[in-house]
């Protein structure tokens, strides 16, 4: 075959014009394939070869198989809604650094020749009854799914016109917390619980870095007058809490399938009204410090899968406050 056609290419270049141009593009018709493809089937075999022959990576021929695998695609989102008339949580009464501490628009308000702030331990929108600054998590999650290093933590408790910012705080276990604030005026922040700090500040420039290596919720208040001002931190060992927004609405994800408590705090608003107590830290003056009672606690059984479960709702009411009426454990007693 290789033969005839050269035989055929050789005798085409010396025939006339009009037979030798057709001759030579038959002959190159035929030459093409045989001469070409051999070398294109070289080339595709060197291209699959490594493919074949190279081992999978480490961590590839290390992976347990499919079965074995944690899957983390479940979720689970929800809403702490409140029922019932709109609250209209008991003031407070802002005696000190009245100046400072009312500064800003509706910050304050007049009544009886006294000032006086809205509580901020119930956030309830009127538009969708949504309760923020509740947390939900799921219970005994420690060592399952998702790292602790995944949690939203908090990384600043700053103070602003007497006032704890944010007033809620999630932070891992182990991790270190900014304290800062930017008032011209003294603030004592006290924690209680599973912190015992006792910070003093002078004003802006005073600044502390703190760790939280016990779990747990620290109470913090602050003792140099401002009673009002409280803040909670939950200090926590695996990643599935969360805050709820403005909507009270929540959501946890990358959950392992299986069959969970799930748990909604709050931290309670009904206020307390025992004797004025004395703080021998603070000249032996009244602290001005207002009681509440206990956070509420409700839980719900959730199953998780690989879908979506929404639609989980907590609701609080002023018949479930009335549950929870212990007073909160007194700042001594936590010391």
């Amino acid at each position: 075959m290789i033969l005839s056609t050269l035989y055929l290419y050789t005798k085409a270049a010396y025939q006339p014009s009009p037979f030798r141009w057709r001759r030579l593009l038959i002959s190159g018709i035929l030459f093409f394939p045989i001469f070409c493809l051999p070398f294109l089937h070289a080339e595709s075999t060197t291209t699959r070869s490594p493919l074949k022959q190279s081992p999978l990576p480490a961590q590839q021929a290390d992976s347990p198989p499919c079965s074995e695998r944690v899957s983390f695609s479940g979720a689970l989102s929800g809403r702490v809604l409140w029922k019932g008339p709109l609250p209209e949580p008991e003031p407070f009464h802002i005696n000190q650094n009245i100046t400072l501490c009312c500064q800003g628009k509706n910050r304050c308000y007049s009544a009886d020749g006294k000032q006086w702030r809205p509580s901020d331990r119930l956030l309830v929108e009127a538009s969708t009854r949504g309760v923020s600054n509740a947390i939900v998590f799921l219970e005994n999650m420690e060592g399952r799914g998702r790292a602790l290093s995944t949690l939203r933590s908090n990384a600043r408790l700053h103070q602003r016109r007497c006032e704890f910012l944010p007033h809620i705080l999630l932070v891992a276990q182990g991790a270190a917390l900014q304290l800062t604030s930017a008032d011209r005026t003294q603030h004592n922040t006290h924690m209680y619980g599973s912190a015992s700090y006792n910070l003093s500040f002078a004003g802006p420039q005073t600044r502390y870095v703190r760790s939280f290596r016990k779990p747990g919720i620290a109470r913090v208040v602050c003792d140099a007058g401002h009673g009002w001002m409280t803040a909670y931190i939950h200090v926590v060992k695996h990643p599935y809490y969360t805050r709820t927004a403005k909507n009270g609405r929540f959501l946890l994800d990358e959950i392992p399938s299986g069959t969970y408590k799930l748990t909604m705090w709050h931290e309670g608003w009904t206020v307390i009204h025992p004797p004025p107590s004395l703080d021998v830290e603070v000249d032996n003056t009244t602290n001005n410090r207002l009681h509440f009672t206990e956070p509420i606690l409700l839980s719900q059984t959730v199953s998780i899968t690989n879908e979506l479960s929404d639609g989980l709702v907590f609701e609080l009411s002023k018949d479930v406050a009335q549950q929870f009426q212990k007073v909160e454990v007194s700042q001594k007693s936590q010391n």
